[in-house]
């Protein structure tokens, strides 16, 4: 009896790993268009449960995919405090198992830092980058990939800061180092040439970026294809350029055209179908196309409410150029009212220093050097010298895993 109960038991230790194994087979391929998340929505439990209740019958080698995949799936549907939780599961148990020198931890680290810097939460992703950084040097040294890729994510934190010289130091290092390891078509290729363009596109160095910008996007083309989010990444950065470039029929044409794809590829209420709206409201708005611009404004502001809460730091955008289109009418209290609710968000949630928290400082300064309405609770700060409107480009930038 008692080795009929032995070999129940391994029986069953095997059943529960092939279980694991094929869940993360599941994890592996999760994807992120619209249909694909519909078909892994199924197994999203199972992975769940895999993540919770069978963890120990997985595999070393398997360990972080759960976590990673449910981290990654939550975050695409927007429910972050729930993305949180499994990617900082991620990260405790892999070292818990792993120990802290480890591979698996540092991909965990540079997992959650990635959540915090695409959630606005640029301290905690630079601390967490830095740290994954560090470890990903001791594990592999300077010249591997995949310090390469943690340093390029920091890079981008740089610019979600306003830190673009930061950025660029250390952008250009990275695709030094893609260059001697890669072939010229290489994803990662793109991905850095387009951010190295976003960086130019930020200083308003235009002759740097647009053939950067440019070239990325002849890559994800190839590579990719033309319905890719990658490759409509690209799109909306060159529609970007253009913009400030003030080649508006070139840059609407790009915007509608990268609007109707990802509404096509995405989730309906995705913040990616609301960053387009706010941009192709921005352009709108420069060409005094007040109405349509309001309209779209509008519409970003609510699906960002209905995503994120009232007090997400991807309200400030929206708050701010539907203020400017108020105040380019001649509605100066409304406009008031937006940007001192904008400027509230943007303090508590990003900090005084944040570029976007110093434009909203800024536009309200503009208001009361002109001597028009400003509520009594505002504090002047600096007078600003550009116009309103501001593209949101929080959906141009290339991270990687």
């Amino acid at each position: 009896m008692l080795q009929v109960d032995i070999y129940r038991e391994t029986e069953a230790e095997q059943l529960k790993r092939a279980f694991c194994k094929v869940m993360v087979a599941e994890a592996q391929q999760i994807p992120q268009t619209r249909e694909f998340i519909e078909q892994i929505t199924k197994v999203i439990p199972h992975i769940a449960e895999v993540a919770t209740c069978q963890n120990k019958w997985l595999s070393d080698d398997d360990l972080i995919w759960p976590f990673t995949t449910l981290g990654r799936f939550y975050a695409e549907k927007s429910y972050y405090a729930e993305a949180e939780y499994w990617y900082t599961q991620c990260y405790e148990i892999a070292e818990l198992r792993l120990g802290r020198y480890h591979q698996d931890v540092a991909t965990s680290i540079n997992n959650l830092a990635r959540f915090y810097d695409i959630s606005g939460q640029y301290h905690k992703a630079e601390s967490l980058y830095k740290k994954g950084l560090s470890l990903q040097q001791k594990l592999l040294g300077t010249n591997h990939l995949n310090t390469g890729h943690i340093r390029a994510n920091l890079a981008c934190c740089y610019l979600s800061q306003g830190r673009s010289d930061e950025a660029e130091e250390l952008l250009i290092k990275v695709l030094k180092l893609y260059q001697e390891l890669l072939h010229d078509d290489d994803l990662l290729m793109a991905n850095t040439i387009n951010n190295l363009g976003l960086i130019y596109l930020n200083k308003q160095q235009h002759t740097k970026a647009e053939p950067l910008l440019k070239q990325a996007l002849e890559l994800r083309q190839r590579l990719l294809g033309d319905y890719h989010v990658d490759t409509i990444t690209s799109l909306s950065s060159l529609a970007t350029l253009y913009y400030n470039q003030k080649h508006y029929a070139k840059a609407e044409l790009l915007y509608v055209k990268v609007l109707e794809f990802n509404q096509h590829l995405l989730e309906e209420n995705h913040p990616r179908i609301a960053c387009d709206l706010n941009n192709l409201g921005a352009l709108y708005s420069s060409q005094s196309r007040y109405n349509e611009a309001e309209n779209l404004f509008k519409t970003a502001l609510k699906m960002r409410q209905e995503l994120f809460g009232d007090t997400h730091f991807s309200m400030v955008e929206c708050l701010n150029n539907l203020a400017g289109v108020y105040c380019k009418q001649g509605q100066f209290p409304r406009a008031g009212s937006l940007l001192v609710k904008a400027l509230k968000i943007s303090e508590q949630q990003l900090g005084l220093q944040n570029p976007r928290t110093v434009i909203v400082q800024q536009h309200l300064a503009e208001l009361k050097s002109a001597g028009l309405y400003i509520p009594k609770i505002y504090q002047a700060g600096a007078v600003h010298k550009k116009g309103f409107g501001h593209n949101d480009r929080t959906n141009s930038k290339s991270k990687k895993r």
